[in-house]
């Protein structure tokens, strides 16, 4: 008797049996960090740079951190939790919710969305962060 028998004949694998095993998985890690870095490297290819000319000609830091014109594109990382959750997001909050989503004085442009179409993913409720797996 082969091993697929021997599961078929104990009623099959579920899901939750081989989870702990597929997330423990060195393979699956490195498999979802390569597929974070270039979720990563995409994102920002298509992020947006402010011009050169600062429209309030300032660079002092404001309260939602610095105010360079590449601090959105910059702001795109791939995180990584203690339980092998990879995602890439950016933690410049609240500029990547309303570059994403707009608001009363811009317009949304859904950098994230694009992400999401470009790779194949399924557009669902998301803020500024993209999970790989």
């Amino acid at each position: 008797m082969t091993a697929l028998d021997e599961l078929a004949a104990a009623g099959g694998v579920h899901a939750l049996d081989l989870e702990g095993f597929i997330l423990g998985s060195a393979v699956v890690l490195e498999a979802k960090r390569l597929k974070a870095k270039a979720v990563a490297e995409y994102w920002k290819e298509i992020a947006p740079v402010r011009g050169d000319k600062d429209p309030h000609e300032s660079k002092e830091p404001t309260a939602y951190g610095t105010n360079w014109a590449e601090d959105y594109r910059e702001s795109i990382k791939v995180y990584e939790d203690k339980d092998g959750v990879v995602y890439v997001g950016s933690d410049l909050v609240p500029l990547a919710d309303w570059l994403e989503y707009g608001s009363i004085h811009n317009p949304e442009h859904g950098y994230g969305a694009r992400v999401l179409d470009h790779f194949g993913g399924a557009a669902g409720a998301h803020t500024h962060g993209l999970f790989i797996g």
